[in-house]
């Protein structure tokens, strides 16, 4: 029975890899050798019993300990935050008595009607601005300075016409809710972040009434929100990672959070998830990582009448610490008892396993080619007669090796000759398939590109054909009718119309003519940016010309020197020259509205080492620290009440310029003018 057995341990052996073969004895064990190996088997039995009870009873000592510990710090940080939620509420509802009662004081009765009725008086208004400036400081200073600042809105307009902070002053309210609620019944504004304040702000109104009910004004009052953070930070549950903050609906810090430093993150938020799942509208608890990817425990709650959210957290590691401190524990223990049960383990293994490792040994031997190998035949049991079968199987190989090392030699001759052919028609068989693959490749690529292109212009110029039908078939006739109607109230009830109602209705005609310009504009613009154009040889001199003269005509009293160089010729599209032009001198015609010496000039001159156009005026100019803005649309460096205009006209002199393969730019200096150089890519020069 041995005999075949051995023959066929030693046959799979003799399959082994050459590498495997001369790698040594460790060579030939793999992990499903030691997976049968009697050793490994009576150690793992040992350590697997002992580490089964004690991952048991750890485990279980471990989570009972751990859901303990969370339920105290979840109870604590509830009612912390229970409490912290009535203190809140509390002063919202302090500030709220205290702006209503200096919204009923007499001073305000009295003297607001004071300031309207002094009127062009402005001496009286002063002095009678000076008496409800002392009374809002008094009333500051008695209110322990309550509110950051104080001022009083009129109730028409919502400008302030009295305010403890004089930068307040002037200042028009007219669109916030402060203003618009404020003048119905007392209103709380915020917290909201406020960029003049450079952080969050909360804002108290009320109305300022007479006695009969009519509106005098609105009294304002920015709260302290350091009193705000005070009643957060108060009283907390002591633990060294304890953190308390409020976050607006916004996501933004109401109150200064512990670790939170960064004014960046102040002021556009983070978001945690318990802070997302609270601005959705929830309370509760979570277990999750804060804003510094910290583990957490938190309790947060949406207080719906002020819109924001209280959060209440402390450190897991600090709040759980004494069970992770006593699980630490427990794995030492665990890992010395596991470490003395492998000792003595691997001690009782060895003794059984020691015979059969010389065995083992042997036979690697004879795996790598060790033909003198002879084993110790110690016994006359199994092993004892393993050893003497292995003897008489060594000599037999021995003989056959010797055979086979002579065939094998016959072998190999053939073999060089074969392979050194194989190798040959190998490589010229790849380099063929690989040069055929890339001929492939390059064709379907191009091909790809090619159709992706084409799909592409064609999108682009069915929506651009699109966009000027409806610019020009569907805006126009809403800004008639707005400009038609406006004018026909002016014309039918101007007898019926005060003063405001006029002035609306006239804003809503210059609008209606700005809007429509702007569309002339962008029609212009996209006009210049499709389609072909023939070139020819063009007089810009001449059509600067005609320019020029047209807009003296609209302005017949300006009295502006134009210097036109004659004969300035161009290679170019004369249409889209002309509309270039007719916006560059327009521009200098605008510009140059407030100088009663204006001078503009158009000419041909050297720059940057060629002949260049350039238009020339004296006029307002600008800071070169913006003229990379000038060729966007819709980018302007003058407010439209100091020069019309829709930001269009230098975009389309710049898509004119590029079309003819040309470079447009500027040189300006405020006060002092600006002059626009440009060239394009045909001839150019004077005829």
């Amino acid at each position: 029975m041995t005999r075949p057995l051995f023959r066929q341990a030693l046959g799979a052996l003799a399959l082994a890899t050459p590498s495997e073969r001369s790698s040594g004895p460790r060579g030939l064990i793999s992990w499903a050798s030691l997976r049968h190996s009697l050793t490994l088997r009576v150690t793992a039995a040992y350590v697997l019993f002992g580490l089964a009870i004690l991952a048991g009873v750890a485990t279980f000592a471990f989570y009972n300990g751990r859901a303990a510990l969370e339920r105290t710090t979840i109870s604590g940080l509830t009612a912390l935050a229970a409490e912290k939620e009535e203190r809140i509420k509390g002063w919202f509802a302090q500030k709220t008595s205290e702006i209503e009662t200096i919204a009923v004081s007499p001073y305000l009765v009295t003297g607001i009607p004071a300031v309207f009725s002094a009127g062009k008086n402005r001496a009286e208004g002063d002095a009678v601005r000076d008496r409800l400036n002392d009374f809002l400081s008094k009333v500051w200073l008695q209110t322990g300075r309550a509110f950051v600042s104080l001022y009083v809105l009129d109730p028409e307009t919502g400008k302030v016409i009295v305010a403890t902070n004089p930068s307040d002053l002037g200042k028009y309210r007219e669109d916030r809710p402060v203003f618009l609620e404020g003048k119905k019944a007392a209103y709380v504004e915020g917290p909201y972040y406020s960029v003049p304040e450079g952080g969050p702000s909360i804002v108290f109104s009320a109305p300022v009434k007479e006695a009969d009910g009519k509106l005098l004004g609105v009294v304002v009052g920015r709260a302290d929100i350091a009193e705000l953070q005070g009643i957060i930070e108060r009283d907390t549950e002591g633990h060294s990672t304890d953190d308390n903050f409020i976050v607006n609906d916004a996501g933004l810090y109401v109150t200064q959070p512990r670790y939170i430093l960064d004014q960046v993150t102040l002021r556009f938020g983070t978001q945690s998830p318990y802070l997302r799942q609270c601005l959705a509208g929830d309370s509760g608890v979570a277990l999750t990582d804060d804003y510094r990817a910290v583990p957490v425990i938190a309790i947060y709650r949406w207080i719906p009448t002020r819109r924001f959210c209280l959060i209440a957290k402390v450190d897991q590691a600090e709040a759980l610490e004494p069970i992770l401190t006593f699980r630490n524990s427990i794995l030492l223990l665990g890992l010395l008892g596991l470490v003395i049960a492998s000792v003595i383990a691997v001690g009782l293994a060895r003794s059984i396993t020691r015979p059969i490792k010389e065995l083992q040994a042997g036979v690697e031997r004879l795996g790598r080619g060790e033909r003198d190998v002879h084993l110790r035949e110690r016994s006359q049991d199994e092993l004892g007669l393993l050893a003497r079968e292995f003897n008489h199987m060594a000599g037999a190989l021995a003989a056959q090796e010797i055979e086979l090392r002579e065939q094998a030699q016959a072998l190999q001759v053939v073999n060089a000759k074969l392979t050194g052919t194989n190798a040959e028609l190998e490589s010229e068989n790849i380099e063929r398939r690989r040069a055929e693959s890339e001929v492939r490749t390059l064709n379907d690529e191009l091909e790809r590109r090619v159709l992706a292109r084409t799909t592409e212009l064609a999108t682009v110029n069915h929506e651009l054909e699109a966009f000027v039908y409806s610019v020009s078939h569907d805006l126009r006739a809403p800004l008639r009718h707005m400009d038609g109607f406006s004018q026909a109230l002016v014309e039918d009830y101007g007898d019926k119309l005060d003063d405001g109602a006029k002035n609306f209705l006239s804003r809503i005609r210059n609008a209606s003519v700005r809007m429509g310009r702007l569309i002339d504009d962008l029609l212009e613009l996209s006009r210049v940016s499709r389609g072909q154009f023939e070139h020819a040889d063009v007089d810009l001199s001449a059509i600067a010309q005609q320019i020029v003269d047209t807009l003296r005509q609209g302005e017949p009293a300006r009295t502006v020197a134009v210097d036109i160089a004659p004969g300035a010729m161009a290679w170019a599209s004369g249409r889209l020259m002309a509309v270039a032009l007719e916006n560059l001198l327009g521009n200098a015609w605008k510009f140059t509205a407030k100088n009663p010496a204006a001078r503009i000039s158009f000419g041909i001159a050297e720059q940057r080492g060629r002949p260049a156009y350039f238009v020339r005026d004296n006029g307002v100019g600008f800071d070169m620290a913006y003229v990379h803005k000038l060729f966007a649309p819709f980018q302007r460096l003058h407010r439209n009440e100091e020069f019309e205009g829709t930001g269009i006209g230098l975009a389309t002199v710049s898509r004119i310029i590029h079309r003819h393969g040309g470079e447009v730019w500027i040189e300006a200096a405020v006060g002092q003018g600006t002059t626009v150089y440009f060239t394009l890519s045909g001839r150019t020069g004077e005829a």
